[in-house]
């Protein structure tokens, strides 16, 4: 059962906040300091100095020439003089466009350009844009949004800034400032509604169906929908769709603990990893400047609890990682500073592949050809580590025949760019490759008698095996018996009367077949009915 004393207590916070109308929004107290007076006070803040005496009497001043510092006085809020002001386009990158209330458009606005009442600023894909207010406060559009300047006011030079702006797509994030007095007001609009502020960081976004989802980071929130109000403290969030109340408030989700990144990062496609948030659907990666944060450089949507660090100019960065729960409700920030340093590119190695294995020859290296680079610097070394290191060479020719690493065994090589000011960049991936000899050849000796042939060779070892062929040509154009045997030897049956060949080679454990060896001949047996025909030819001649 619900807590009578706790929605007491929520009521009273939304009462809180609606009271800055009735009467202590109705009045401003100001606090006299050394060398003020009521009259200097009504010529530099009241819409009209013909106030000032209605003003001494509701505070029942006697020598309005000489006001104690700390004096307060109240001073009604439609006495206090209202000015129209600008916000100011702080930051902005990729495709941002400026409508004026005219109907004119700025493509691409500079930063510092003046943003007035009525003014719509779209920004595209990837596009993002920081707005600063009169009184400090910034709002940053990501990409996809639209919003509309709808009230831009000031009330004087007392600090209090009236700023009402309309979201109508995509998603802002903004630190309000304090409030200075009861004229301060911050609102946002969306379809579905409304949220109002007095010193807050919070995230807003509108979906394609008009519905909101707030987030609050920082201070509260106000939001209202369809009559009713919700009030947001810091680490709650709530969705409100179009022509409905806002939901109850929820807790959002922690703050991912993200894996150690290397600093600084000097491989390209360099992994982000954090580990899994329980309730998230969905992480959100941004990725801006670390000086310069409001504005960001990079920003993704990941359903994976990682993603790849994109392809930025070298420099500092700061990376934010949050989860979404599944209603699209974002969550506490992780946030981490990572130099990036992957300038000049690395050239991408293209020979031999990866794993390749070569005999009996040099290794060619060659590699692509980068337009950072006005020279190479080539290592190769006998350990994946590079602690073996064989050779380092600075080349201005994207190849290189490594005769260094001439003898068998595994070699492992990188290659790095050069600027032209001197500057070595970080290394490609390592690339392996296995150089061995070509495998020996072996001659067979064959031996036979009628009970069969044998035909034996040299064992080589190493887990080799052997393929032995025999045809009835020199040419082996017609091969009778062609088999793989494990052991150096090989038994077949004796043929008579037909000279036949043969001839071995080595394949080695990883199936690699090396050169036949020397061909063998092997003499048929002699015919047993050869000595038919002289005999019965002699036995003729007798005869006769």
């Amino acid at each position: 059962m619900r807590r009578p004393g706790g929605r007491l207590a929520a009521l009273f916070l939304v009462a809180a906040m609606l009271a800055t109308t009735a009467a202590a929004a109705a009045e401003w107290v100001y606090s006299f300091v050394d060398g003020d007076n009521l009259w200097d006070f009504s010529s530099r803040y009241l819409d009209s100095p013909l106030r000032y005496e209605a003003l001494r009497r509701i505070n029942n001043v006697e020598r309005p020439r000489h006001m104690p510092p700390g004096t307060r006085i109240r001073v009604p809020m439609q006495w206090i003089r209202s000015n129209p002001v600008t916000a100011t386009l702080a930051e902005t990158v990729g495709r941002v466009e400026l409508i004026r209330a005219d109907g004119s458009r700025v493509v691409d606005p500079p930063a510092g350009t003046q943003v007035g009442l009525g003014d719509t600023l779209i920004t595209g894909a990837d596009a993002r844009a920081a707005v600063r207010f009169a009184d400090h406060t910034t709002t940053t559009l990501h990409q996809n949004g639209e919003m509309r300047f709808d009230h831009l006011s000031a009330h004087g030079d007392t600090g209090m800034v009236d700023s009402r702006l309309r979201l109508q797509g995509g998603r802002i994030e903004t630190q309000v400032t304090p409030a200075t007095g009861p004229g301060s007001r911050f609102e946002i609009h969306t379809p579905s509604a409304v949220s109002a502020v007095r010193g807050t960081d919070y995230r807003a976004a509108v979906a394609g169906d008009g519905g909101t989802v707030f987030e609050v980071t920082g201070g509260r929130v106000l939001v209202s929908g369809a009559g009713e109000s919700q009030l947001l403290r810091r680490g709650f969030g709530t969705t409100v769709a179009t022509d409905t109340a806002p939901a109850a408030p929820r807790a959002l989700l922690s703050a991912p603990r993200v894996l150690p990144v290397p600093n600084p990062v000097r491989l390209l496609n360099q992994a982000l990893v954090w580990e899994p948030v329980p309730g998230a659907a969905a992480y959100r990666i941004e990725i801006g400047s670390a000086e310069s944060s409001r504005v960001r450089a990079w920003e993704r949507v990941v359903q994976r609890d990682r993603a790849t660090l994109p392809d930025l100019p070298d420099g500092r960065y700061r990376i934010a990682v949050r989860a979404i729960d599944a209603d699209g409700i974002e969550g506490f920030d992780r946030v981490l500073d990572v130099d990036f340093d992957t300038r000049p590119r690395a050239p991408v190695p293209l020979q031999p592949v990866d794993g390749a294995v070569l005999r009996g020859t040099i290794a060619e290296l060659r590699w692509s050809a980068s337009a950072d680079a006005a020279r190479y610097r080539l290592e190769v070394a006998t350990s994946p580590a590079f602690d073996g290191t064989l050779m380092v060479e600075d080349l201005t020719e994207p190849h290189l025949r490594a005769a260094a690493a001439e003898q068998p065994g595994d070699y492992y090589w990188r290659i790095s760019s050069i600027a032209a000011d001197g500057e070595v960049g970080p290394p490609s991936d390592v690339r392996h490759w296995v150089s061995k000899p070509q495998p020996e050849t072996v001659a067979a000796d064959v031996s036979g008698d009628a009970d069969g042939v044998v035909a034996s060779w040299r064992d080589v070892g190493g887990g080799a095996r052997y393929q032995v062929q025999i045809a009835d040509d020199l040419a082996f154009e017609h091969v009778e018996d062609d088999r793989v045997v494990d052991a150096p030897r090989m038994a077949f049956d004796a043929v008579s009367g037909q000279v036949r060949f043969l001839r071995v080679r080595v394949i080695e454990a990883d199936g690699y077949a090396g050169s036949w060896g020397a061909v063998q001949r092997i003499d048929p047996l002699p015919d047993p009915t050869a000595w038919v025909v002289p005999v019965l030819g002699i036995l003729g001649v007798l005869l006769l």
